[in-house]
């Protein structure tokens, strides 16, 4: 959870596939407060977080429809590393991304 002038920003969930792989389950930054470098803290804070822990990758996701989300990845230095095709509603692929550390 991120706090912008004592308001609500943003949160992200982490969780670990198989108990050992850090997956970002969701990211989310509230509307009107985007733009202001929100997402950049959480994942700094999780990034921080892993390799204290030892980690030095963490992976995520984006539907194959979702140019926005898979820009986000990009510029937050993800790369792309995989997809599994007709997984989503409506035959949606997903698109998974990797950021190592």
């Amino acid at each position: 959870m991120v706090l912008l002038n004592d308001e609500l920003a943003g949160y992200l969930r982490l969780e670990f596939l198989w108990s050992q792989i850090p997956h970002i389950a969701l990211i989310h930054v509230m509307d009107t407060l985007r733009k202001r470098g929100c997402s950049r803290k959480l994942l700094d804070f999780v990034i921080q977080n892993l390799k204290n822990r030892g980690f030095n990758v963490t992976y995520n996701s984006s539907q194959a429809d979702e140019p926005e989300p898979q820009a986000w990845h990009r510029h937050m230095g993800f790369e792309e590393c995989g997809m599994i095709c007709g997984i989503n509603d409506g035959g949606i692929g997903e698109i998974f991304f990797k950021k190592v550390f």
